[in-house]
């Protein structure tokens, strides 16, 4: 007698063999491949449309222009998977972005499917900076490099430094709020009135509450 069994390849074992981890950062949506020694980028794709709040919410003479902020939060994500990755991330470093070149905009239009790449390239083995990534590039589909960032790391007394200058800068704030001179444009004003000449800015980027000029 012939018995047939139906046969079920296990699919998950197939796909821990050959997937990449899923990116943990939401501007990254997935990771099409780490770096397995000094010389192999890192590699991570979003679809333009997952960025199109933030885009659209920085317009600039009617143009939905992508913010220097989300070039950063890609560059800083994809330098911190990678580094994690390679296990030289330790928990007293901080990632510090540098040199960063934009050299053409990333327009979003909702009728043109595009992808944005991010490459990390690490520096050559034996360099001053190896603990970093030296270069972050994003790209759309089918376009010209349009950003470019080397990054630092430093070592948590680097925050402490940071720290005091905020605080030294906080004081004087303080005085200029204090001076009858200094005029107060709060959250309506500052985005509708003032900012709106040049940049105009939707809810999800107003979180100054005042500015004193």
């Amino acid at each position: 007698m012939c018995y047939w069994v139906t046969f079920e390849e296990n699919a998950r074992c197939c796909r821990a063999r050959f997937d990449t981890p899923q990116p943990r950062f939401s501007l990254l949506n997935s990771c099409v491949g780490l770096p397995s020694a000094e010389g192999v980028d890192g590699v991570f794709e979003t679809p333009f449309s997952l960025l199109a709040d933030l885009v659209e919410g920085h317009n600039i003479s009617g143009f939905a222009l992508c913010p220097a902020s989300v070039y950063h939060g890609l560059a800083a994500a994809g330098a911190q998977l990678t580094l994690e990755h390679l296990a030289r991330m330790p928990a007293d470093v901080v990632l510090d972005l540098a040199g960063i070149t934009y050299s053409n905009s990333l327009v979003y239009s909702p009728d043109v499917a595009s992808t944005v790449r991010t490459d990390i390239t690490l520096n050559a083995s034996g360099e001053m900076l190896t603990h970093l990534p030296s270069a972050c590039t994003l790209q759309a589909a089918n376009a010209n490099r349009t950003a470019q960032a080397s990054s630092t790391s430093e070592a948590a007394r680097s925050v402490h430094r940071s720290l005091r200058l905020r605080a030294r800068w906080s004081s004087r704030r303080q005085a200029v709020l204090n001076s009858r001179a200094a005029e107060i444009f709060y959250t309506c004003a500052a985005y509708d009135l003032v900012f709106s000449r040049i940049v105009a800015y939707s809810p999800i980027f107003r979180s100054m509450k005042s500015i004193a000029i």
